[in-house]
């Protein structure tokens, strides 16, 4: 059973699971800079722009709508982002 503990540990440290903080603003800032050609983006759109894995996305989006960087709104059938006028990291 403790092999088993430990091994899961490694894995852990050597591909978590969850992003550290640090990764998740890097990615944000990423995001934030590609978000520059359009008014609105679709998820699809915004990870094609970053290539970020769909968890790491997802991060970035919800830490820039935390900080008010950018708006989810609902379209008619879809959710999009948009750079708020404050909009820099």
């Amino acid at each position: 059973m403790q092999n088993v503990i430990v091994l899961i540990l490694i894995a852990n440290l050597t591909h978590p699971m969850i992003p550290t903080s640090e990764i998740i603003i890097a990615n944000s800032r990423k995001l934030l800079s590609s978000m520059t050609r359009f008014c609105h983006y679709t998820f699809l759109e915004l990870r094609e722009l970053t290539d970020l894995e769909d968890t790491h996305l997802c991060l970035a989006i919800c830490e820039l709508i935390r900080c008010g960087h950018i708006e989810q709104k609902a379209e008619s059938r879809c959710v999009t982002y948009c750079l708020t006028v404050s909009s820099s990291l």
